[in-house]
């Protein structure tokens, strides 16, 4: 007999907050603070660094710029490495993206 297929999901499943919450592949620690968003600069400064892995890029050089960008932002009582784990899927797109996306979900959790 075989498998029934996947259930089919409405359009405004896919807008629920929590849709991709059990397929994330970082693992996103809770947080304490009242509200984590990220400002529209530093989305704008984020997609300024993108990492696509197209063009001979180096990983070393994405993750210094990151690194520092992450260091301009402050959350109180939010640790470094969750607003890293938050941020860091927004530095990549294409081939690099693609890459983080292929994990299972929730393997990284540092």
């Amino acid at each position: 007999m075989a498998n029934p297929p996947p259930p089919e999901h409405t359009l405004g499943e896919y807008g629920n907050r929590n849709r991709n919450h059990a397929r994330l592949t970082i693992y996103n620690p809770t947080v304490t603070v009242n509200k984590f968003e990220v400002n529209p600069a530093l989305y704008r400064e984020l997609k300024e660094i993108h990492f696509s892995d197209k063009h001979k890029e180096y990983t070393n050089r994405h993750l210094t710029n990151f690194f520092e960008l992450c260091e301009t932002v402050k959350v109180d009582d939010c640790p470094e490495e969750s607003k890293r784990l938050r941020l860091f899927p927004l530095s990549l797109k294409d081939d690099a993206k693609e890459w983080l996306n292929s994990f299972p979900s929730s393997s990284i959790t540092t």
